[in-house]
C-alpha cells in the first residue's frame, strides 16, 4: 500500500504592515484571477474518504453543477442543515481543496457549536475558510497558492488590519485541529480495510511562517 502523501514544509500566513490601496496614487491595480486547480492528487480517494469521515456530523455529497443551490461556487457548506455540497466536475485537487475549505466552514461558523459567528462578516469568514484550506492543501501536498491567495485577496478588500490578523490566527489553529482529524479518519478507514502498513504524516510539526502581504 501505498503511503498517503506528505511534505515536509513551513507554510502558512504571517501578516505584515503594509499601505492600503486608498493611500497609494498610480494606475489602478490589476484584479488577480482566482484560476481552478487542474493536479491530480497522490492517494485521493483515501485522502477525500478521510475529510468525509472527519466532516461528521456533517454530510458530503456530490452535486453537478446545475443543481448547485449556488451555481457558480464550487461548493457550500449549510451550517444550520449540516451539510457540504462539492461540485462533481473538479479535478481532484480542486475536489479537495475544496472539500477543506467547507470543512474549515463547517467547524469555524457551525451556529450551534459557535452561534457567535453569526455577527462575523462573510468577509471574515470566507478568509477563515479559505486560509485554513490553504495551509491543509500544503500539507497533504497539493499547491493552492495561486488560487488561494487570489481568493483571500478578493475577500480581504477595504478590512482592517486586526480583523486579518485574526483571521489568519484562527486559520492556523483551526489547520492545527482539523489535521489531527483528518489523520485519525484515515487511519480508522485504514483498521477497517484491515490494513496497517500505511502511516499518515506528521501532523504536530505544521509551522505558519510564509508571509501573505495584501494590499
Amino acid at each position: 500500500e501505498k503511503d498517503l502523501p506528505h511534505k515536509k514544509v513551513v507554510t502558512g500566513f504571517t501578516p505584515v504592515k503594509v499601505f492600503d490601496v486608498s493611500e497609494t496614487y498610480g494606475e489602478p491595480l490589476p484584479e488577480l484571477p482566482i484560476k481552478k486547480l487542474t493536479d491530480k492528487v497522490e492517494d485521493f480517494e483515501r485522502l477525500k474518504a478521510a475529510i468525509i469521515k472527519a466532516a461528521a456530523p456533517y454530510t458530503v455529497s456530490f452535486i453537478a453543477p446545475q443543481d448547485m443551490s449556488i451555481q457558480e461556487a464550487n461548493g457550500l457548506c449549510n451550517t444550520r442543515a449540516k451539510y457540504i455540497h462539492i461540485r462533481n466536475d473538479l479535478s481532484e485537487a480542486q475536489t479537495i481543496k475544496t472539500m477543506l475549505h467547507e470543512l474549515a466552514h463547517s467547524r469555524l461558523h457551525d451556529v450551534d457549536s459557535n452561534p457567535c459567528t453569526l455577527i462575523f462578516s462573510r468577509e471574515l469568514k470566507e478568509m477563515q475558510a479559505e486560509s485554513t484550506a490553504y495551509i491543509l492543501s500544503q500539507k497533504y501536498g497539493i499547491d493552492a497558492s495561486d488560487y488561494s491567495f487570489a481568493y483571500v485577496s478578493s475577500w480581504s478588500e477595504g478590512t482592517a488590519v486586526s480583523e486579518l490578523h485574526s483571521a489568519l490566527t484562527v486559520a492556523s489553529e483551526q489547520a492545527h485541529n482539523l489535521s489531527k482529524a483528518i489523520d485519525t479518519a484515515f487511519e480508522q478507514n485504514l483498521s477497517l480495510s484491515n490494513t496497517n502498513s500505511v502511516q499518515t504524516p506528521q501532523s504536530t510539526n505544521l509551522q505558519f511562517d510564509m508571509e501573505l502581504k495584501m494590499i
